[in-house]
């Protein structure tokens, strides 16, 4: 019983799911139906008055510009052309209202005797009215849905659009651990550097010299140029 519940729900969820997106296609498919209803209406009033094949051409006319005009303000509406959509929209009530100023002549001239002139009446009027309205709903529901997929977009772009990478800049501090940390050395710092270096060249040419090596006065004048240099180094450091 409960699986049967189950598959109930599911099913009449889907069913609202479906049906609800096809709302648009129904809507549409109302508007041309009754557009050109509302044309054929037309036709049967002006063949009463300039005769069959003459009447076809206002007939043809008017449903057209009845369906173009509401479904073009619709498009424009939905591209966010608001006010070029709204002046269609109004054609099209002009249209509607142009209907209905003669709608006791269009219900004498399809009704099917002379006790059917007032329902005939009322169902011109219903077959126009209607008809806009399907319009006007319509262009509200691709207006919310035009809205929709614009949030959706925004919400995408900005989930996408990759973080600035922000640095920061630190003041450098007088302490020798900032200035370290940046890649400078203080100057005690640098004497140690310095120190150590010459004493590693000390060392290397008092080598050569014992071994030997490259020409003993050259030699003997580096040693010398070295302690000089680690002796001012040391006088240095010792300040």
């Amino acid at each position: 019983m409960k699986t049967f519940e189950i598959k109930a729900n599911e099913f009449s969820q889907r069913l609202v799911t479906v049906t609800t997106a096809l709302t648009p296609a129904f809507l549409i498919i109302s508007i041309l139906l009754l557009a050109l209803f509302n044309g054929f209406l037309e036709y049967l009033h002006y063949r009463e008055i300039i005769g069959t094949w003459s009447a076809i051409l206002p007939g043809i006319v008017f449903a057209i510009l009845r369906f173009g005009s509401g479904l073009g303000g619709i498009k424009m509406i939905q591209n966010q052309e608001a006010p070029r959509g709204v002046f269609f929209v109004f054609v099209s009530i002009g249209l509607t209202s142009w209907a209905t100023s003669h709608v006791s002549e269009i219900a004498q001239s399809i009704a099917i005797n002379p006790e059917q002139v007032a329902n005939a009446k009322w169902f011109v009027v219903t077959a126009l009215w209607v008809a806009l309205l399907g319009e006007l709903m319509i262009a509200a529901y691709m207006q919310s849905v035009q809205e929709k997929l614009d949030k959706e977009l925004k919400m995408a772009t900005i989930r996408k659009k990759p973080l600035r990478k922000t640095t920061t800049y630190t003041e450098p501090s007088a302490s020798g651990s900032n200035l370290n940390a940046i890649g400078f050395k203080t100057n005690s710092q640098q004497l140690v550097a310095d120190l150590q270096r010459a004493k590693n060249n000390l060392a290397a040419y008092e080598s050569k010299l014992r071994n030997g090596v490259g020409n003993p006065d050259s030699m003997q004048n580096g040693i010398d140029r070295w302690k000089n240099k680690i002796a001012l180094i040391e006088s240095a450091l010792s300040q």
